[in-house]
C-alpha cells in the first residue's frame, strides 16, 4: 500500500485484527521497553534489510544491537555467507511493530487502513479467461471484497497477504475458485507452529549469558527433513536495551510447540506459564517461582485471524513460488507475504514479506502505466543478502 500510494494510486487496507502488523506485535505492558511478541530479530545487515523496504535510508534513524545467540549454530549449519554472528540484530528501545508503524502505515493517507475488516470473499468473475490473462476487454474488470462485517469494498486490483495457513484452511472463499495449479501450490507449504513467552523477575538469577539455552531437534539443511525443524530458546530480553527490569524471553517453534499448545487448550497463559517456571525451577534452584512477577504469552497458532507461526518448508519450492506469484484472472488479484519470497534466503522472515508485498506493488504499477509488468526475477541464491 505504502508503493501504491506513492505511485498515485489509491489503496485500501482491510486489517482483520484490531491493529496492523498481522504477526508482528507490540507488548507494551510487561515491562518498561518495548517487546516484540511477534517476529523480532532482524536477519541481515541493517541497510540491506531495512533501506529496500522504505526506498531510503531508514537504517541511519534506527538503533539496533549485533545478536551474538545463534553465531555457534550458523557456523555448523548454515552456508558460510550466513556464517557471521554480524547477521542478526535485534531492535534497541523499539520494534518491528513501531518501525512498520512509524516508517510506512503513518505514511499511508488517514482513513486508508480499516481495522476489524475481515476479509471472508473474494469475488473477481468477468468472463471465463484462463488464470493470469486478460480478458480482452477494455480496462480490468473491477473486484469485489467482501467482508464479515457485510461491508463490500470494490478494486481493480486486489493484494492478498493474509498467513498461507489461511489460504490452507480455505478461510477465504474465491469466486470463481481457484485453480488447480493455484491450489496445489498453497498446500505446498509447510507451516511451522510459533509461540513466544515473556516472564520479568525481581531479579537476574540466570547469569550474563544472552542465550540461557537452546533445544534443536531433526535440523538438516537443504533438506526435505527440514521441515520438522524444531528449536526452542530461552533468552535475556533486556539485552542491550535500556532497563533495570529482568525479562526473560522464551521461542519455541515447530513440534516442541506442541506441548504448550496442549496446555494453552487445557489452562490457558497460566498453564503455559506454570510449566515454563517449574522448568526454570529445576535449572535454577527454585528461583524462577520466587522471583516470578508476571508473563505474557503469544500463542500465535491460537491467534484467530493467523493461526500459525511462519513457512518451515516448502515442497517443489521454485515452482510452488512461480505459481504463486502469478495473479489470478485479468491480472488483479495478487498473493504477497513471507511465504512467497523474491530472495530464496528470505522466506518466513518480515523482511521478506515486505520486499514480496513491494514487488507486487511494482507489477500493478507497471500494469496500470504499461499495461503489462516484468514477472519477478527470484534469486535462487542461499547468499544474496549477508
Amino acid at each position: 500500500a505504502y508503493h501504491l500510494q506513492k505511485a498515485g494510486l489509491q489503496v485500501k487496507v482491510l486489517e482483520a485484527g484490531n491493529q496492523i502488523g498481522g504477526r508482528i506485535r507490540q507488548d507494551d505492558a510487561l515491562s518498561d521497553f518495548p517487546i516484540d511478541g511477534g517476529a523480532e530479530w532482524i536477519h541481515g545487515k541493517i541497510d540491506k534489510i531495512l533501506n529496500p523496504i522504505v526506498d531510503f535510508d531508514v537504517a541511519s534513524e534506527v538503533k539496533t544491537i549485533q545478536d551474538n545467540s545463534g553465531s555457534t549454530f550458523r557456523e555448523f549449519y548454515w552456508p558460510k555467507c550466513w556464517s557471521t554472528d554480524k547477521n542478526d540484530n535485534t531492535w534497541v528501545d523499539s520494534t518491528w511493530y513501531q518501525f512498520f508503524d512509524r516508517h510506512v502505515a503513518q505514511n499511508i493517507h488517514s482513513g486508508s487502513i480499516v481495522l476489524n475488516e475481515q476479509v471472508k470473499c473474494i469475488d473477481f468473475r468477468d468472463g471465463e479467461s484462463e488464470e493470469g490473462k486478460d480478458d480482452g476487454k477494455n480496462g480490468i474488470p473491477t473486484s469485489k471484497v467482501i467482508c464479515a462485517s457485510g461491508n463490500i469494498y470494490e478494486a481493480t486490483y486486489v493484494v492478498v497477504t493474509v498467513s498461507m495457513q489461511i489460504l490452507q484452511n480455505e478461510e477465504i472463499e474465491f469466486v470463481p475458485g481457484l485453480s488447480r495449479n493455484k491450489k496445489r501450490a498453497i498446500n505446498q507449504y509447510r507451516m511451522g507452529d510459533a509461540i513466544k513467552v515473556f516472564l520479568k523477575f525481581k531479579s537476574n538469577f540466570y547469569g550474563d549469558d544472552f542465550i540461557v539455552s537452546k533445544d534443536l531437534l531433526n535440523y538438516s539443511f537443504l533438506r526435505e527433513s527440514s521441515a520438522n525443524f524444531a528449536q526452542r530458546e530461552f533468552w535475556d530480553e533486556t539485552y542491550g536495551q535500556t532497563t533495570d527490569e529482568n525479562v526473560l524471553g522464551m521461542f519455541c517453534y515447530g513440534k516442541l510447540c506442541h506441548q504448550y499448545i496442549e496446555l494453552y487448550e487445557k489452562g490457558g497463559d497460566e498453564a503455559v506459564v506454570d510449566n515454563i517456571l517449574t522448568e526454570l525451577d529445576s535449572m535454577f534452584d527454585g528461583q524462577a517461582s520466587k522471583q516470578h512477577i508476571k508473563s505474557s504469552v503469544h500463542m500465535w497458532p491460537k491467534r484467530e485471524f493467523i493461526k500459525t507461526g511462519y513457512v518451515s518448508w516448502i515442497h517443489n519450492e521454485e515452482d510452488t513460488v512461480e505459481v504463486m506469484q502469478r495473479p489470478l484472472r485479468y491480472r488483479k488479484v495478487f498473493f504477497a507475504g513471507e511465504a512467497i519470497p523474491v530472495d530464496r534466503s528470505q522466506w518466513g522472515y518480515v523482511h521478506g514479506a515486505a520486499w514480496s508485498g513491494k514487488d507486487v506493488a511494482r507489477k500493478i504499477i507497471e500494469l496500470e502505466r504499461t499495461g503489462d509488468f516484468k514477472p519477478t526475477n527470484v534469486a535462487w541464491s542461499w547468499c544474496s543478502v549477508s
